[in-house]
């Protein structure tokens, strides 16, 4: 018996008038049916708030790589969410990493490790960031802070605050911007941006006039007022957050029919290591602890010997501890109160978002996604900066809210920046390529939502660790070629490092978690090294062997 006949169970015969009224029924149900699901799937599509920190490494509680961290709004986030215990960045410097994470496309895919902003590097410029194309696929996008070095507004519905840069306050000594006037030499000699740390109330008020020191917001040379934490002007991340939150009432206000990505950049903790002194009142110098190390830990390694002891990391260090007679405890000591300082305040400003999303009462159908563009060395390995083939530089936060599965979950898998792209896609039910046009290259990361529905999947399409690499400086130029840069693989257990020269490291994370004794050279491990090697060649696409002596 056919659907017609099923209607009407008291006769299987229609005169004209009853088949007209049918019809109209049935193509009133079918239009019903379509608009529901049509609006079914529109209220399902979530909005994603992507919040990115600069230099962060693990000094979070829940990621536990400083004891004396202060973190409320992170570790908060992070019971309310999943987190990657082991997530890595794939090039551990900030604008090669943002241009990698943004487009999808591994360093070692576009050649890219410098400092060329993507629509001008010779691959990434003929690929989509992953911003671009939700907005092709119907998202509004809007952003303000630092996300990339360099945007591109036109993938942009809206941007937020016009900065230019978002690295101050510095200070201005009548002449040019320098470092905070407490920094002794010779680090104040590195500048106002990577050697100046410092209480912001130890900075006087600038009146504005040429010649006369004080406090200035940036570039701009605009004065910054500061009386005390109470009486004082906001700060660049501080205004962002601030925007974030008038943009979600709005957007709760406008009951738009598109879902909306939101991007927020926030700058801390990268240099100049400057907050309110509230946040350095959390960290009494004669109180903070510093992270075990060994003196002899660069015997085993090749580090210094493949990049010198001239590069920004060894300088940094051997520097630091010069303005401070040689005395490591207290060099670092310093330092790391006003690291950790920049931590907790920055800390404060993703609480102001993460509070303003659930005040508007978006949180219900908004991903939160969390990360920062990589690590940071604090002294280990005689280093004091990032774009390093360690872990301290290499980790990074990385935690993913999504009301609708379970809270407080812990992946251990490896994954990396390099999986953001696929995994934003995922959320927002895309199936779109990353490429603009012919001369760019592939998606090079896996969606890790396999992992927020179970934490311990067997299931998941990407690779056994996470690859990063630490381009050889000045990289950009047309001799330098992938097989040439220095890769470091981390997996649950290891972690294997691969130079240019061909010289290895190598790493058990269950002995040995703050990589202190390099067993590349025991015969024991020739089999995971060749496992770790091969695996690693897998991604590159290239064969070490078949280049490197």
């Amino acid at each position: 018996m056919s659907r017609l006949h099923l209607l009407n169970s008291n006769s299987i015969f229609f005169d004209f008038t009853d088949m007209n009224r049918l019809l109209i029924t049935i193509l009133f149900c079918s239009f019903v049916f379509v608009h529901d699901n049509y609006a079914q799937k529109k209220k399902d599509k979530p909005n994603i708030l992507f919040i990115m920190c600069d230099d962060l490494n693990d000094y979070q509680g829940v990621f536990g790589g400083h004891p004396q961290a202060k973190t409320p709004n992170i570790d908060k986030l992070a019971e309310s969410g999943t987190r990657f215990l082991n997530a890595q960045s794939n090039i551990p410097v900030c604008q090669p990493s943002r241009n990698s994470l943004f487009t999808g496309v591994y360093p070692s895919a576009s050649s890219d490790f410098g400092w060329i902003p993507h629509f001008k590097q010779k691959v990434l410029k003929h690929n989509k960031t992953f911003v671009q194309v939700l907005k092709e696929n119907g998202y509004y996008t809007l952003a303000s802070g630092k996300l990339m070095h360099a945007n591109e507004k036109e993938v942009w519905n809206e941007w937020g605050l016009d900065i230019k840069h978002n690295y101050g306050p510095f200070y201005y000594n009548g002449d040019k911007l320098t470092a905070h006037p407490s920094v002794p030499a010779p680090f104040n000699k590195i500048g106002p941006i990577d050697g100046s740390y410092g209480r912001i109330s130890e900075m006087p008020n600038h009146n504005g006039e040429r010649g006369v020191p004080g406090l200035v917001e940036g570039w701009n040379m605009k004065p910054v007022k500061y009386n005390s934490d109470s009486d004082r002007d906001l700060l660049y991340d501080e205004k962002h957050a601030e925007w974030a939150v008038n943009k979600f009432k709005e957007l709760a206000n406008k009951k738009n029919d598109k879902p909306f990505f939101m991007g927020v950049g926030f700058v801390r903790p990268h240099t100049p290591l400057h907050a309110p002194d509230k946040y350095f009142d959390m960290f009494p110098l004669d109180e903070l602890e510093l992270d075990k190390w060994v003196a002899d830990d660069t015997e085993d390694i090749f580090y210094q010997e493949i990049f010198g002891t001239k590069g920004k990391g060894s300088r940094y260090y051997r520097e630091l501890l010069a303005s401070y007679a040689g005395d490591r405890e207290l060099a670092l000591k310093t330092f790391l109160q006003a690291y950790l300082a920049c931590v907790a305040f920055v800390d404060d400003q993703i609480g102001t978002v993460l509070e303003g999303l659930e005040t508007s009462g978006l949180a219900d159908n908004t991903i939160v996604i969390f990360t920062s563009d990589h690590g940071w060395q604090m002294g280990e390995k005689e280093l004091l900066f990032k774009n390093t083939v360690y872990e301290e530089a290499t980790r990074v936060p990385y935690i993913i809210r999504d009301p609708k599965v379970k809270k407080n979950q812990v992946v251990s898998h490896p994954v990396s920046l390099i999986d953001l792209y696929p995994t934003v896609l995922d959320f927002a039910g895309i199936e779109a390529s990353n490429l603009k046009a012919e001369g760019g290259a592939e998606l090079g990361g896996y969606s890790v939502i396999p992992f927020l529905e179970n934490p311990n999947t067997m299931k998941w399409e990407g690779p056994e660790g996470a690859l990063s690499v630490k381009g050889v400086w000045g990289a950009t130029s047309k001799n330098f070629t992938v097989n040439e840069q220095n890769y470091s693989y981390r997996t649950e257990k290891w972690r294997y490092i691969h130079y240019t020269d061909g010289k290895e490291e190598l790493y058990n994370h269950d002995a040995d978690p703050y990589e202190w004794k390099n067993i590349a050279s025991d015969k024991k491990y020739a089999k995971v090294k060749s496992d770790l090697k091969a695996q690693m060649e897998k991604i590159i696409k290239v064969k070490f062997n078949d280049i490197v002596n």
